[in-house]
């Protein structure tokens, strides 16, 4: 009886081979779905192929994952920290990025559980549509992502739980957010370059936004690269330039300012610039939007916030300790990028253009989503066509296209740069404002809908744990606050 089973099962797969990959448009997402999926997932390991195991097995190691992640945090945006301090004080600082972090992870858990039940719903359907049931008849599935799931955008998960509405909101606050990281970048490589080669706009007539001019058009050919992978070794030079760039920092603080080492330092900030301060914290830790393709990747999805929750405790410490010493060295002189307290050697000079070329090559991998979403978009209304068989989704735009909406983007992010033209102040609206909504206010939102279908606004609100509710509400608060701040000290 087992081998007539074996053999039966073995003439089932011939058959059903031709008729695999098929795929299945759901609300405007593809998913390609192996019509013999089920049969063969349900098979005991001994009756499955190496080739089959093997891919079971493959993703990202934990200590991979770890390592992705915190490339999303520690950043330019580290060297703001001190500055950020400065605004808030070197205790309530360190508290309220303790506090933030916390926040973070748990909205983090919250859109991680979102994200996956949207898998499995997926799933479910794309099963039922290929065995003829119902979505109610089709097998139930665990909550947990199955390794044949297709990974899933926060736009999608956006868009199956608040429908298109929700899907806009999302694109919006997913394109401002890459647009202010971008401009950003823009600035932090603009005040360097100023600084090493240039010195005052005096010498050469040159202002920070004629620096910002004038590498655009690098930036802009950078982004217009297709192939990501060409740019996956920035991810170590980004992590050797950080590192050195600390401790340039740290060195060259000890070594010429330690005669005045918390000299005239504040404890507790004032309630006027600490807004300016939550931002650039939450530039580094809010990195939600980032989150998902880390977790859809690993090889033991369900660690991901275990690996999580490690990584940003060992962030924390490090950035923390990083901006508390770097605001008791210089003090009220500060700056905004503390890069620029620090003169002399070659050694340093290196460091700073060593960041410089990092950002510029991060620049293209930031944008890539918001040149994606912007080309959809164009397809949409134009009717380009998608690839064949692609299983990303990809648009085959036109060269001119694709150079008109890299040109574009980057002209946006030039303006933000120029219009908010200090580091701190840009990454802190960035943080303040679009992290924070991605953060703090949808996860939370996402997960009471998913779990209570009322749509009655008072009903839905009351059903909403405290959890939820702490976290919808600090966010708008710090939303608001963030922006009212940031428009006053610009005026």
């Amino acid at each position: 009886s087992d081998c007539r089973q074996w053999f039966g099962m073995v003439l089932h797969e011939r058959r059903s081979r031709a008729s695999t990959n098929q795929q299945l448009n759901f609300e405007g997402t593809m998913f390609e779905q192996n019509v013999d999926s089920n049969t063969r997932d349900n098979r005991p390991n001994h009756y499955k192929d190496d080739s089959e195991n093997d891919h079971e097995k493959s993703g990202i190691s934990d200590f991979e994952a770890a390592a992705s992640i915190a490339k999303a945090i520690m950043g330019a945006g580290s060297f703001a920290l001190p500055w950020a301090f400065s605004n808030m004080g070197y205790i309530a600082g360190p508290i309220f990025m303790f506090v933030l972090m916390l926040c973070s992870i748990n909205s983090l858990d919250l859109l991680v559980q979102c994200s996956r039940m949207t898998s499995v719903r997926y799933s479910s359907i794309a099963s039922a549509s290929t065995t003829g049931l119902s979505e109610e008849d089709s097998p139930k599935k665990s909550s947990t992502r199955s390794s044949s799931s297709q990974p899933l955008s926060y736009v999608d998960v956006a868009r199956s739980i608040f429908g298109q509405t929700g899907a806009r909101l999302t694109y919006g606050a997913s394109i401002s957010a890459s647009m202010g990281v971008c401009g950003s970048y823009l600035l932090f490589v603009a005040a360097n370059l100023r600084s090493l080669f240039f010195g005052d706009e005096e010498d050469l007539g040159l202002s920070q936004a004629n620096i910002i001019v004038l590498i655009l058009p690098f930036a802009v050919a950078l982004s217009s690269v297709r192939d990501m992978k060409a740019f996956a070794f920035a991810s170590c030079l980004g992590d050797v330039s950080v590192v050195l760039g600390m401790l340039v920092v740290l060195v060259y603080g000890l070594l010429y300012h330690s005669e005045n080492f918390g000299k005239d330092c504040i404890a507790v900030g004032s309630i006027d610039t600490m807004p300016l301060a939550t931002g650039a914290i939450g530039y580094l830790f809010l990195i939600h939007f980032l989150s998902l393709p880390i977790e859809s990747s690993m090889a033991q999805p369900e660690r991901f916030q275990s690996v999580a929750q490690k990584t940003f405790g060992a962030c924390g410490v490090v950035s923390g300790i990083f901006g508390v010493i770097g605001y008791l060295l210089f003090g009220n002189e500060t700056q905004q990028i503390v890069l620029l307290n620090v003169q002399g050697s070659i050694f340093v000079s290196a460091v700073k253009l060593l960041l410089c070329i990092d950002l510029l090559l991060t620049y293209p991998v930031v944008m890539r989503p918001s040149i994606v979403i912007v080309e959809q978009s164009l397809s949409t209304i134009v009717g380009l066509p998608k690839t064949a068989a692609s299983k990303t989704s990809t648009l085959s735009v036109p060269w001119s296209v694709h150079i008109a909406t890299c040109t574009l983007l980057g002209i946006c992010a030039a303006l933000a740069s120029i219009f908010v033209p200090a580091f701190g102040l840009l990454s802190g609206l960035v943080g303040g404002v679009s992290q924070t909504f991605l953060a703090f206010v949808l996860p939370p939102l996402m997960f009471a809908c998913q779990h209570h279908s009322s749509k009655n606004v008072v009903d839905f609100v009351k059903r909403m744990d405290t959890r939820g509710k702490v976290l919808v509400v600090s966010g708008v608060v710090l939303i608001l606050w963030t922006a009212v701040t940031t428009w006053n000290e610009l005026s």
